[in-house]
């Protein structure tokens, strides 16, 4: 009888282990499955989705024309937009990138001081600009619509 014990309990064993390694790759499974789908929601959310953050669409002003602006625009790729005081350069070029889907190598602001008008007595502050100077990669434009 003792022959016929040490038999079953191999098998019991056997199976014990058989089960771990089936729970064990089930999960590991599951844990792929999980992480395809992430990886699938976040490369879809990336190509289909502009991101732009509160009022980050109200940083850009309008596009500054003048003809120094169409010569850099021309012959260096480089664009210039008028854009909010508190506007700072890495929101310039997320922006940029998601609206019009060009790569923007390099970002220069221009910011001019408030200008003080005199009539007769009274002093009088006129609003200060901000200009950013953006370069583009090359063969990359951006229809302004001019």
């Amino acid at each position: 009888m003792s022959v016929l014990n040490i038999f079953k309990k191999k098998e019991s064993e056997e199976k014990k282990t058989e089960e771990i390694k089936e729970k064990k790759t089930k999960e590991i499974k599951e844990k792929k499955k999980v992480e395809e789908k992430i990886v699938e929601e976040k490369e879809v959310g990336i190509k289909s989705k502009v991101f732009l953050e509160g009022s980050s669409s109200a940083l850009l002003l309008n596009p500054y024309l003048s003809e120094k602006s169409t010569i850099s625009r021309d012959k260096q790729n480089k664009y210039i937009f008028e854009v909010s005081p508190r506007a700072t350069k890495n929101e310039i070029k997320k922006l940029l990138e998601n609206i019009y889907h060009v790569e923007v190598i390099k970002v220069n602001v221009i910011n001019t001081p408030a200008k003080v008008k005199r009539w007769r007595q009274k002093k009088s502050h006129f609003i200060r600009n901000k200009k950013m100077i953006v370069t583009i990669k090359e063969g990359q434009k951006i229809e302004l619509g001019i």
